[in-house]
């Protein structure tokens, strides 16, 4: 997960088609449907909130860049 996401920081969205768009989009999803399954003590974590944080950032930025691509 972390990787993943460390790798998208790597490259320009404009090196992003819109179908790899969508794929983000839908491990995105899956990311968040992961954190949101993790035991309540994890969820006060620093390391957590971080993450939640890029995933929910990556939910908002997402269906924008790909509107922007089309």
């Amino acid at each position: 997960m972390i990787e993943s996401i460390s790798k998208w920081k790597e490259r320009a969205w404009c090196d992003f088609g819109v179908e790899m768009l969508n794929e983000m989009t839908d491990q995105v999803m899956k990311y968040g449907d992961m954190c949101m399954r993790l035991p309540k003590d994890l969820k006060e974590w620093n390391a957590y909130k971080e993450l939640k944080t890029e995933i929910d950032t990556l939910k908002d930025v997402l269906p924008i860049i790909i509107d922007i691509k089309k």
